[in-house]
């Protein structure tokens, strides 16, 4: 049912007009159009209208499975649309199933997504995030109390808590040329991470208000993590030719003394694999992103009291490979939920 509030697209038009009244005793149901023109339609013609509307859509959804499956005949056919559609899959098994086609109901997978609150483009366009920041496109970032940025102006914002995390750090790296380059990569990155961390059917509102702490939930623990051990590998280059030239077998053989941090660093390393493929079946990648903030937080504990410089080669050289081997992890972890790690920051 079309409420007060909502709006009625018409065949031709890209403008739409909203619902005004629907008050029960009026003959003719006022619409409004954004540039201020009146249309009043027969409110038997407004209703015919609307429900006419929503049968045609999922007698298109109908004829659409019906089409795959004949052409396809696919064990699965899997709908990633937002979590607003869920009775339109519910109704669209339901046809199916009085059509006496169950298993093909049963076919029917809706993986859904939840909104960045607020944000919407009300035109049908779907521009991608790179697109939208290089052009500084305006999209309706709008709210109830009638808020208006642009995705330009949003990563302004991120830019600038950016820049000011890099200037207080006080173990920076990067030369001034790198900063406003790092500055953006440090913002598309927690862009990234914010939607990914969370369970993909929530929505939520977004902010870079501190997205750029240190002790935070951010994607700024990963990055500095694998930065450090991408300096821990540069000091010990040495170490990691030896490295390479063992074989599996001396690798075997040897007993490190890595403490209890240590144990459980490789443990939380072992058990990606096992993340990884939960999520998959799933198809929720938050779990990466929880997984990949623990594992940078057992790393932040594990360097401090497993040395390698100066120590004798039988501890030296198995804490290098642990710690190549949770960058590696790590990096690898951080590709796959859209961050791009960085070698120094």
């Amino acid at each position: 049912m079309i409420s007060e509030g909502k709006c009625v697209r018409f065949p031709a038009e890209d403008e739409c007009w909203g619902v005004v009244n629907l008050d029960p005793g009026l003959s003719k149901i006022p619409l409004r159009r954004i540039d201020g023109a009146n249309l009043y339609l027969n409110r038997l013609i407004f209703w015919s209208y609307n429900l006419t509307n929503k049968y045609l859509k999922i007698l298109r959804e109908l004829a659409s499975i019906y089409d795959r499956q004949n052409k396809y005949n696919a064990d699965k056919y899997i709908y990633v649309v937002d979590k607003s559609q869920a009775n339109h899959f519910a109704h669209l098994r339901a046809l199916l199933k009085m059509r006496g086609d169950s298993d093909l109901a049963e076919k029917i997978i809706h993986h859904s997504y939840g909104k960045v609150i607020g944000l919407s483009t009300r035109e049908g366009k779907n521009d991608s995030v790179d697109y939208l920041i290089s052009e500084g496109k305006v999209i309706g970032l709008s709210t109830r109390e009638g808020k208006n940025d642009s995705v330009d102006y949003l990563i302004s914002e991120g830019n600038s808590e950016s820049d000011a995390y890099i200037k207080k750090s006080y173990t920076r790296k990067s030369s001034e040329e790198e900063r406003e380059f790092l500055c953006q990569l440090l913002t598309q990155n927690q862009l990234a991470f914010s939607i990914i961390c969370r369970a993909k059917h929530s929505d939520f509102n977004f902010s870079f208000k501190g997205a750029f702490l240190p002790e935070g939930t951010n994607s700024l623990i990963l990055l500095e993590k694998y930065s450090r051990l991408n300096s821990l590998e540069k000091a010990n280059l040495e170490h990691l030719e030896k490295l390479k030239n063992l074989s599996e077998v001396d690798l075997m053989k040897m007993q490190p003394e890595i403490g209890e941090n240590g144990r459980k660093l490789a443990r939380m390393i072992l058990e990606f694999d096992t993340v990884l493929n939960n999520s998959l079946q799933k198809m929720e990648p938050s779990p990466i992103a929880i997984h990949l903030v623990r594992l940078s937080n057992k790393i932040g504990q594990t360097l401090p009291s497993l040395r390698i410089l100066g120590e004798p080669l039988i501890n030296a050289l198995p804490r290098m490979l642990l710690f190549t081997a949770a960058k590696k992890v790590l990096g690898e972890g951080m590709k796959l939920i859209g961050i791009e790690p960085i070698e120094r920051i």
